[in-house]
């Protein structure tokens, strides 16, 4: 079992081209689990849809692989930057707990 004190990272829902049709919904999915980390503070969402985005707000159909579902090199690394940035900033926030047998070390 985690400690109370251990946070929980929630990486949002990705846009895909072949589920277009589904982006409103989930949108919608990812707002409302991006409300109920926000009223958690153990929970942390992370949000790497604006990555995808061209600056018109449109998906940019060059991060995915011919299919249109699953991603490329590239946007892999875009996801991994929006990902490592988020999570450095809360390292950077979050003091360090170390305890030993249930006893607080430091």
């Amino acid at each position: 079992m985690l400690p109370s004190s251990t946070p929980i990272h929630y990486i949002s829902i990705k846009p895909a081209r072949s589920r277009q049709k589904y982006w409103p919904e989930i949108q919608r999915a990812n707002r409302l689990i991006k409300d109920i980390c926000d009223s958690d503070p153990g929970l942390r969402y992370i949000d790497i849809v604006p990555v995808m985005l061209n600056r018109a707000g449109e998906l940019r159909g060059e991060l995915f692989t011919h299919d249109g579902t699953h991603l490329d090199k590239r946007d892999y690394a875009l996801s991994r930057k929006a990902i490592r940035t988020a999570v450095e900033d809360l390292a950077a926030k979050t003091p360090v707990r170390v305890s030993y047998r249930g006893m607080a070390v430091s």
